[in-house]
């Protein structure tokens, strides 16, 4: 689809895929139908990811660094005419699904932040692990749109990550 999403048919990504129209058509109804299956199984493998960094054992900073990584930091300086094309196309068609799986992968972040049982956030009203990380989850949305390469989200990430709960050196 290297013209977007509006100006894509199930025509274009039938031949992308080197698929017959007819084959993609047992499948979807059209390429809404197609792009909400693709969104869906995006977000639950990449909630998937999301889950193993959880479970990696590292330090707490770099576990929810990692899991902000899988989520956004996969996007960093690929926004151009056709992606953002793709963005508000992803939100116009899947906007039920893109809210459902933020809160699910907020959700596993406040987890992780929980499982922590870290004193600062026991001394402080700074607020709960939810909030922690819907607070994250901003910065990295606009933080992803500044920089251009992973590895500046990464840092980024990271140096949020401690100061908002209280890891910084």
């Amino acid at each position: 689809m290297q013209f977007g999403f509006r100006k894509s048919s199930l025509n274009d990504v039938a031949q992308a895929a080197n698929v017959s129209r007819q084959a993609l058509y047992l499948h979807f109804k059209d390429k809404t139908d197609l792009f909400r299956e693709a969104s869906t199984f995006t977000f639950e493998e990449n909630l998937k990811l999301v889950q193993q960094a959880a479970q990696s054992g590292q330090p707490l900073q770099d576990i929810v660094t990692e899991m902000f990584s899988i989520w956004h930091g996969q996007y960093v300086g690929k926004i151009d005419h056709v992606a953002s094309d793709f963005v508000a196309a992803a939100i116009e068609t899947t906007g039920d699904i893109m809210q459902s799986a933020e809160a699910n992968f907020l959700s596993e972040v406040a987890a992780a932040i929980e499982q922590a049982d870290l004193p600062y956030l026991q001394q402080t009203t700074q607020g709960t692990p939810l909030k922690i990380a819907r607070l994250l989850n901003t910065y990295s949305k606009g933080l992803k749109q500044e920089i251009t390469t992973e590895k500046e989200y990464r840092a980024g990430m990271t140096e949020a990550t401690e100061t908002m709960l209280g890891l910084s050196k």
